[in-house]
C-alpha cells in the first residue's frame, strides 16, 4: 500500500508558496461542516465556491424578542428572507417576488448601544450589526394543530398560526 502524501507545512518555502505566513489559515471544507480552525463561524466552504456568499444576517426586534433574520441578496435574483415565526417558532421564507422587500446592507441597523441595552450579547449582534430591512405585511401559514408543544410558543388549538408581521427599519410589529 502506498504511503499518503504529506506536505511539510513547517517548511518556510511551502508557507510562502501557500501564503501561510500571512496570518491567514488555508482551509478546505466539503459539505456543511464548520471551519475546523475555529477562526470563523462559516459553514459550507469548498476550495472554489463559498456556498454562503449571498447570506447576510440582520437583527430585527419584535416587542422584547430579538430575531436574527437571514437575508439572501444575490445580485440579479429576488431577495429571499428566512426567519423564525415569533409565535409558532417555525421557519418562514418571504420572497421579494411576492412581497415588497427593501434591504440596504450598508445602512446602520439597530445600533450596538440599543442592542447592548436590551441585554443582547455581542457575539449575537456583532455579525448582524449592519443592514436595514423592511418587508411589507406577511403572514405565517404554518399549521400548528398537531405540532408538539414548543416552550415559549403560543398554541391555541387553531389550525394555522396566522401571525401577521410587518418589518419597518428592523422593527417588526403586528400590522393590525
Amino acid at each position: 500500500m502506498e504511503a499518503p502524501l504529506s506536505i511539510p507545512l513547517a517548511d518556510p518555502k511551502i508557507q510562502r508558496l501557500l501564503a501561510l505566513d500571512s496570518g491567514k489559515a488555508m482551509v478546505q471544507l466539503a459539505g456543511d461542516v464548520p471551519d475546523p480552525t475555529g477562526l470563523t463561524s462559516r459553514h459550507g466552504h469548498m476550495s472554489t465556491t463559498r456556498l454562503s456568499a449571498g447570506k447576510e444576517e440582520v437583527i430585527v426586534l419584535f416587542g422584547d424578542q430579538v430575531m436574527t433574520v437571514d437575508v439572501y441578496a444575490i445580485p440579479g435574483e429576488p431577495i429571499k428572507v428566512h426567519l423564525y415565526c415569533p409565535r409558532c417558532h417555525k421557519l418562514l421564507t418571504v420572497a421579494q417576488d411576492r412581497k415588497a422587500i427593501d434591504y440596504d446592507r450598508a445602512a446602520p441597523g439597530l445600533g450596538a448601544g440599543r442592542l447592548r441595552g436590551l441585554g443582547v450579547p455581542p457575539e449575537v449582534w456583532h455579525p448582524a450589526a449592519l443592514g436595514r430591512l423592511s418587508i411589507e405585511a406577511f403572514e405565517c401559514t404554518w399549521e400548528i394543530e398537531d405540532a408538539p408543544h414548543v416552550p415559549g410558543a403560543l398554541h391555541l388549538g387553531a389550525s394555522l398560526c396566522r401571525q401577521r408581521l410587518v418589518i419597518e427599519g428592523n422593527i417588526a410589529r403586528d400590522p393590525r
